[in-house]
This record gives structure tokens, C-alpha cells and sequence, in this order.
């Protein structure tokens, strides 16, 4: 098994079922104890976070596999979408942008789907 460091961002709402089997198929063939696998919503991307949402089992799996979802603040205040709303899966992060420079000089690989 691979040990691998990623960061997924989604920024479009309709990418959520790329994600999502990118995501499953990686979970399928990586060293998830030894992994970091994490997502960062943002823009219209956030409203997949949700916990009412059409994804939000999914997430919670994938979750409970290691993968570590995070959003954007300010895309969630822009949607105005509270955080009693989302997945309780999801950690909410102030800027998503930020949060993406940080794990790229971490190291982390980029995938944008």
C-alpha cells in the first residue's frame, strides 16, 4: 500500500461526484494510517458539506476512512449557510485559500478534480 499526502480542492458544487469516487478509488489503494488525505471546500463547493446534503453520507464514510474534509469560512458566510448545518465530519477553516497554501508548503500534493 502507498503512503501518500494530498489535498483535493473543490471550488464547483457539481464536481462533488468527481471528488467523491477520486476519493474512494484512492481510500481503495493508499496506507490511510500512514496517509493524509484532506479536502477543502470552497465557493459554491461548501453547499456539499452540508449535512442535509445529497453527499453528506458519503463524506461521513470516507470521513470515518481517514479522510479529513475541511471548508471555507467565508464561502460558508458568503452561502450563508450556518454550522449547525454541516456534516458533522467537516472542520470549518477561516480562509480556504490560506488553508491551501499552508498544506502545499507542507508538503502535501494538489489535486484539483
Amino acid at each position: 500500500m502507498n503512503k501518500v499526502r494530498v489535498i483535493f480542492h473543490i471550488d464547483e458544487f457539481a464536481k462533488w461526484p468527481l471528488l467523491l469516487a477520486n476519493l474512494r478509488n484512492l481510500v481503495n489503494v493508499a496506507d490511510i494510517t500512514r496517509s493524509e488525505i484532506e479536502v477543502l471546500a470552497n465557493s459554491e463547493a461548501a453547499r456539499g458539506c452540508l449535512d442535509a446534503g445529497e453527499y453528506s453520507a458519503e463524506v461521513s464514510r470516507l470521513s470515518g476512512s481517514g479522510v479529513m474534509f475541511k471548508v471555507c469560512q467565508n464561502s460558508l458566510n458568503g452561502q450563508n449557510i450556518s454550522l449547525v448545518e454541516l456534516n458533522t465530519n467537516v472542520k470549518v477553516v477561516s480562509v480556504g485559500v490560506l488553508d491551501l497554501i499552508e498544506r502545499q508548503a507542507d508538503g502535501l500534493a494538489y489535486i484539483k478534480p
